[in-house]
């Protein structure tokens, strides 16, 4: 992967020319700040990528980085996408970068969410519970094709 200077010029090259998602057009996010999360996942780097946007506001979202041909990040993004339309509470994908030519590797930019406290633990509980059942009402149909479907059980 290039130096971390060039990765992140890189990165603002990209959202100079594509925007970033539907939300915001090319040219009107800088990046403020790009730096590693203190959390990694087994086959990717994941950092926090901190956004100036053009009305002076900052936003922090995770740019997800994979290894690989680019398969993993795309099955991720179309995954999180159909999810989060049946509103299941998964963080919202903005880009998906499956071109080696712009990071070196393939990437996908998602919604960093904001961890909740709740004070009272039933509502919690009952937030997880019907989180579950949203995930269950899910049809293997529909996931056909973006993950693969062993007997009854998705993997």
């Amino acid at each position: 992967m290039p130096g971390k200077a060039t990765f992140t010029q890189r990165l603002q090259c990209y959202l100079d020319e594509m925007g970033f998602g539907e939300t915001y057009p090319p040219g009107s996010v800088k990046i403020r700040e790009l730096k590693l999360h203190e959390k990694q996942g087994l086959s990717n780097k994941v950092y926090v990528l901190k956004l100036e946007i053009d009305d002076g506001s900052a936003m922090d979202f995770i740019l997800r980085v994979y290894s690989g041909d680019g398969k993993q990040a795309s099955k991720e993004f179309k995954l999180l996408s159909f999810l989060r339309s049946k509103g299941l509470p998964v963080p919202e994908v903005y880009v998906l970068g499956i071109d080696k030519e712009i990071l070196g590797k393939p990437f996908i930019i998602m919604e960093k969410l904001k961890p909740t406290k709740s004070k009272d633990t039933y509502e919690l509980i009952e937030a997880a519970a019907q989180s579950r059942v949203n995930i269950h009402d899910v049809m293997q149909d529909e996931v056909r094709g973006i993950i693969e479907v062993k007997g009854e059980y998705l993997s």
